[in-house]
């Protein structure tokens, strides 16, 4: 079996301006279809108000993920406005309400928003358990020791 490997690029407004303004970036984030751009939680346009113009543009450039679900200025509305491939709940959201019922459901309408939730903090088997009923595609956490890479080696 084999699987696709994306490689994500967190980005703040800061960022997404940078890129917007340089066509080479923009090329190259064409070019390169397994990059993705996951939107940090405080972006300015995430606000109700916003006609969401940045986040459109990025969108032709590159899958967009939404990081930090939960927390900084997501919300269910967010998901309507706007398609991202994947959805990241928030490490300290996910951990303050990992055994509610309510996670479940935000959970359930997320993954029919995209094509799935990635749960961030999971720390031990239950937390694992627990991302796994709520329909995670993937998670991680201090349950997994990191890897080091180091080119040549």
């Amino acid at each position: 079996m084999t699987r696709d490997v994306f490689v994500t690029l967190n980005i703040d407004d800061e960022i997404a301006d940078y890129i917007l303004d340089n066509q080479d970036i923009a090329e190259f984030l064409l070019q390169h279809r397994f990059l993705r751009l996951e939107i940090d939680e405080a972006f300015s346009e995430f606000h109700s108000k916003s006609k969401m113009i940045k986040l459109r543009m990025l969108s032709q450039l590159s899958h967009l993920w939404l990081g930090g679900f939960g927390g900084g200025l997501t919300n269910l509305t967010l998901l309507e406005r706007v398609s991202f491939e994947y959805i990241k709940l928030d490490r300290l959201f996910f951990l303050s309400h990992f055994d509610t019922h309510s996670l479940y459901h935000l959970c359930s309408y997320a993954s029919r928003s995209s094509q799935g939730i990635i749960v961030d903090g999971v720390d031990n088997e239950e937390q694992q358990q627990a991302s796994w009923a709520l329909g995670a595609v993937a998670a991680s956490g201090e349950l997994w020791k990191p890897l080091n890479y180091c080119a040549g080696e």
